[in-house]
């Protein structure tokens, strides 16, 4: 199963690399000569193979497991070749010109088209080298028709992108900005004057504020986003469900976020012109969208699992003691939820949303922070005999010390915002003394304490655990550790501004939190991190790491 799973990832970089990058050494074959014109179509087949190949793969590993093999279906010596005619098609396209103005030599056509038939001769080897010979002679149409859609899909982006992602585009960005204007109708009898600046791009305007509505907009990122997690959503649990009928839900939430894009353009504008633009631009346009992705995508989650959508019930996994990190890796071949996972990750979202829904009533300085913290300490206090015995009875060095290497690896990989640090310098001067105590007080408790807890709980237990549960389907116990913990890494990461230190400081509570099999150590290493932090902070007056 691992030999599978890595000769995927393996196909999948190789070929970024071949069909991708030999992508610019082609175009200048695009001319009026009709023999040029024919080679770049050639170029574009080969590369189509590649691609229909690596999806058939992809669809045969996570729906047809049985007929792909752990490892070369016939022998060592097809693998070879395998490799030497990627080697020997990197070669090829490393001696072809990237010159715009290159003429198209005898030689020159000759590498192009060697370039094109190596590309094919590295699909087709790329199959028979995965997958064994009875699976590929069984076929069946759901497959065929995988290759042929995938095949088909990157032929028409290949020679239609341009005129696919214009056509695209204005469909997108026109139906916005009319819904937009109709929403705002309901708000307010005042129609916005709308203009177009030097790049086309419309604004809205009134004779105080003014929108720009450029591409992002459009609702580009909440449709992909929410597209991407729901896709994810239900290839985890398509044993369980009936794919055909789990498009509507995904549909429909693809919809609701683009309309609900819409709806936030419209009230954004009616802030700015009848209240603040302060809050208009820095609270809501800020959180809206992101608030609005994660209430349609859990609402389309919950209709998954109604009982129309299911072929059976979503199983739960083996029980696990309360605090454990390491969760049993599932022997029966299918996934199960973690039991804790829904109390471990529930008390973060639940104060992520209520911190986004006070995030649409503040400007520049978030005098709103204390909210979802008393959020955060209910829920966490709701749950404290829970959290209680996911520490260890005894506490040893080895958590304080990795939260003091983590604040030492923050301090010194994250960048200062001055005008972060000046915009929280003078909220704080305009305010009066017992305000401003009380905000210091909520930042210390809520990050040295709550979110510590909470972050933890999600992370280094609830997501972890998912990782674990999942991967253990197809790795060896070591590798599905390694590969949880740096999943839940990376994960911890994103949820930040500053990806990469959190990402470092994820895998050093990850590691706490295996070294025992404690989500509790990861906690008092993630305190220690942030109390230091906020020691910084208010004796060196570094407010931009606040």
């Amino acid at each position: 199963m691992l030999a599978r799973v890595a000769f995927v990832f393996l196909i999948g970089f190789q070929y970024y690399i071949v069909a991708e990058s030999a992508a610019g050494r082609f175009r200048p074959l695009v001319s009026d000569d009709p023999y040029a014109a024919s080679l770049y179509t050639l170029h574009n087949l080969a590369k189509s193979a590649v691609f229909s190949v690596f999806c058939v793969i992809a669809w045969m590993c996570i729906f047809r497991t049985k007929a792909v093999t752990t490892g070369p279906a016939y022998s060592y010596k097809l693998t070879a070749v395998f490799f030497a005619v990627w080697a020997l098609l990197l070669f090829n396209l490393s001696f072809l010109s990237d010159d715009w103005d290159a003429t198209l030599t005898t030689a020159l056509r000759a590498k192009y088209i060697s370039a094109s038939f190596l590309l094919t001769a590295f699909a087709v080897l790329t199959l028979f080298v995965l997958v064994p010979k009875e699976a590929i002679r069984n076929f069946d149409r759901q497959t065929i028709g995988v290759a042929v859609i995938g095949f088909l899909a990157y032929a028409a982006h290949q020679n239609y992108a341009t005129w696919f992602g214009t056509v695209f585009r204005r469909l997108i960005e026109d139906t916005t900005l009319n819904l937009s204007v109709w929403f705002h109708s309901f708000l307010s009898p005042i129609t916005p004057e709308i203009s177009f600046d030097d790049r086309g791009i419309p604004v809205l305007s009134d004779a105080s504020f003014a929108i720009s509505l450029n591409p992002p907009c459009a609702g580009y990122q909440g449709m992909f986003t929410s597209l991407a997690l729901l896709l994810s959503y239900v290839l985890f649990f398509h044993r369980n469900l009936h794919l055909a009928r789990s498009l509507a839900p995904v549909i429909a939430a693809i919809g609701a976020v683009f309309m609900m894009n819409s709806v936030r353009i419209a009230v954004l504008f009616e802030i700015g012109v009848r209240y603040s633009p302060e809050i208009a631009v820095e609270g809501f346009h800020s959180n809206f969208g992101t608030l609005s992705v994660f209430l349609v995508v859990a609402a389309a989650m919950v209709t998954l699992n109604m009982a129309f959508f299911r072929k059976t019930a979503l199983a739960e996994g083996p029980i696990a003691s309360a605090g454990q990190a390491v969760y049993p890796t599932n022997e029966r071949g299918s996934f199960k939820i973690p039991p804790d996972t829904l109390w471990q990750m529930a008390p973060l979202a639940l104060m992520l949303v209520t911190m986004l829904v006070a995030g649409l009533f503040v400007g520049t300085f978030n005098w709103l922070y204390p909210v979802p913290i008393v959020v955060g300490t209910i829920a966490a206090a709701n749950l404290w005999p829970r959290i209680r015995a996911t520490f260890p009875e005894t506490v040893t060095l080895h958590a304080t010390a990795m939260g003091v290497l983590i604040y030492v690896v923050w301090i010194a990989m994250v960048p200062r915002d001055l005008e972060c640090a000046e915009m929280i310098v003078e909220g704080l001067q305009q305010a009066p003394v017992w305000a401003v105590l009380g905000w210091i007080f909520f930042r210390i408790v809520g990050s040295g304490i709550i979110v510590p807890i909470l972050e933890e709980l999600a992370f280094r237990g609830g997501v972890m655990g998912l990782c674990k549960e999942a991967f253990g389907l197809y790795l060896p116990p070591k590798a599905t550790v390694a590969l949880a913990l740096i999943v839940s890494s990376v994960a911890f990461g994103l949820m930040h501004s500053t990806v990469l230190a959190a990402a470092i400081a994820g895998l050093g509570y990850g590691l706490i939190a295996l070294h025992r099999s404690k989500i509790g150590d990861a906690i008092i290493a993630h305190a220690v991190t942030n109390l230091l932090i906020a020691g910084h902070v208010l004796v060196l007056f570094d407010w931009s790491l606040w």
